[in-house]
């Protein structure tokens, strides 16, 4: 998977897909944020690659995870 300048919202849908989960973003201004890098699906789970976006300077969220949903919220 790669993301170049895509938002949140893009990246959310393509994870949807990916990981046969459903993403809820709560707040509008994540939805609009947007993100470049890439992720190897076999080798990140959903759980890894939430972190890791949420490690960079330019995503500042917070999610939940419960069985096949996922929250972001700032």
């Amino acid at each position: 998977m790669y993301f170049d300048e895509e938002n949140m919202e893009t990246i959310a849908l393509a994870l949807e897909r990916a990981f046969d989960v459903n993403i809820t973003i709560k707040d509008e201004t994540l939805k609009k944020m947007i993100f470049y890098g890439d992720f190897i699906i076999e080798s990140n789970n959903i759980d890894e690659i939430m972190n890791i976006m949420a490690a960079t300077n330019k995503f500042n969220y917070h999610y939940k995870i419960r069985k096949n949903e996922i929250e972001i919220f700032q």
